[in-house]
């Protein structure tokens, strides 16, 4: 059951890193390397 969480949440976050991109591309790229600084 966890691991449909988790991928559910990755699902999720991909949509919101996708649809933050095209507004934000730069603002999206920081984040995004921050969210991987801090999760892995």
């Amino acid at each position: 059951m966890k691991m449909v969480l988790d991928v559910s949440y990755m699902v999720m976050a991909t949509v919101n890193f996708i649809s933050i991109k095209r507004l934000l591309p730069w603002k999206a790229f920081t984040e995004k390397n921050e969210f991987y600084d801090r999760y892995t």
